[in-house]
């Protein structure tokens, strides 16, 4: 039986995948996440397979105009799961400097980044950054 080559392209990533064979997928993107309350900047590198990895690296920055924390996550999903993780907080008026590395032994899809504030009374969240 002949393998088949399968092209895939998603995202300004391209992936060639042989049928019956593990995915290797593998990827990158520019952070450029924000909100009314803080913003985070940065970068998101991604790879697939047994040793499936999100690398993520930046900085966070809370504005000082109103009393506020701001906070950025990650998700994403594999194997059926969804991920969600606090990469990094910012104190109002302050800078973060995050660089997390998370291993999760599967293909990652869906990845997003998002910022969301503590202030006025209550939480608000930014628009996903999708990948």
């Amino acid at each position: 039986m002949k393998a088949r080559l399968v092209i895939v392209v998603a995202l300004g990533t391209v992936a060639m995948l042989a049928m019956g064979a593990t995915p290797a997928l593998a990827g990158h993107g520019a952070i450029k996440a924000r909100n009314n309350w803080g913003n985070a900047t940065g970068s998101v590198h991604w790879s697939g397979g047994p040793r499936g990895t999100i690398k993520i690296k930046g900085v966070l920055h809370d504005t000082p105009a109103n009393p506020s924390n701001s906070f950025l996550y990650l998700r994403w999903r594999a194997l059926g799961v969804d991920y969600n993780k606090q990469v990094a907080g910012a104190d109002n008026g302050a800078r973060t400097n995050f660089n997390r590395t998370y291993h999760f032994g599967a293909n990652p899809g869906e990845i997003q980044v998002t910022v969301c504030s503590q202030a006025n009374g209550g939480w608000h969240c930014g628009m996903p950054q999708r990948f």
